[in-house]
């Protein structure tokens, strides 16, 4: 990352999705990733998988209102994520490098 005297800074990449129960990308592959921060703002669990579809017996998964956050190199790969229900999920995502 890198910050700049007008106070700009590079290199990070955010959002939101409204994930559903139907496998989505969250985050496409970056081998330069140095850090993730994922929150769920739904009202319903999410389950996430690195470099492979997610299911609802994913890799890991983050309960209603919750937040995984890493600054471990090694999640390089693609981030999925599913719901666990019909309804929908209010992702909100940031990672960089």
């Amino acid at each position: 990352m890198a910050n700049f005297e007008d106070g700009t800074v590079t290199g990070i990449v955010h959002g939101q999705l409204t994930a559903g129960d139907v496998d989505q990308v969250l985050l496409a592959p970056d081998g330069d990733r140095d850090w993730v921060l994922i929150q769920n703002l739904g009202p319903d669990a999410v389950y996430f998988a690195f470099g492979t579809a997610a299911t609802v017996a994913g890799v890991f998964k983050i309960l209603a209102n919750g937040s995984y956050e890493t600054s471990a190199k090694a999640i390089t790969a693609a981030i999925h994520v599913i719901t666990g229900a019909a309804g929908s999920a209010d992702i909100r995502f940031a990672s960089g490098v």
